[in-house]
């Protein structure tokens, strides 16, 4: 009789240790679903992180694109201004060689017209 009483006792403890396990796995499997949660949100967040990361860079990318357009269209710009730039130094030197015939065309004329005055007072 004691040796059922004592596997009686022993079959209880099991049981109880058996329930404690179960509470422990219970416990165990809760803290592991909650940390798979924790995990999905750290991962869901980095996502979104990497989304937003992502958007800026296009948006840097086009706002680059768009300057690197702008310095294309200023350097036609000064590209242009500089050819007319040119045109103009070209022309400016050209009225000077016209003028500066000009003024030894008016020094001849002056002086034909000098020779002749001298000539008309001359003969006079």
């Amino acid at each position: 009789m004691e040796a059922a009483a004592k596997l009686i006792k022993l079959g209880e403890e099991l049981q109880r240790q058996q329930d404690e396990i179960q509470k422990s796995r219970r416990k165990l499997l809760a803290a592991a679903h909650v940390n798979d949660k924790r995990v999905e949100g750290v991962i869901k967040n980095m996502e979104e992180e990497h989304t937003r990361e992502k958007r800026k860079v296009v948006a840097l990318e086009e706002e680059l694109e768009k300057w690197k357009g702008l310095v294309k269209d200023k350097e036609s710009l000064i590209e242009t201004q500089d050819k007319d730039l040119m045109k103009l130094e070209d022309h400016a030197a050209a009225l000077e060689q016209e003028l500066e015939e000009e003024r030894k065309h008016s020094m001849q004329m002056i002086n034909n017209v000098g020779a002749h005055v001298y000539l008309i007072v001359v003969h006079v």
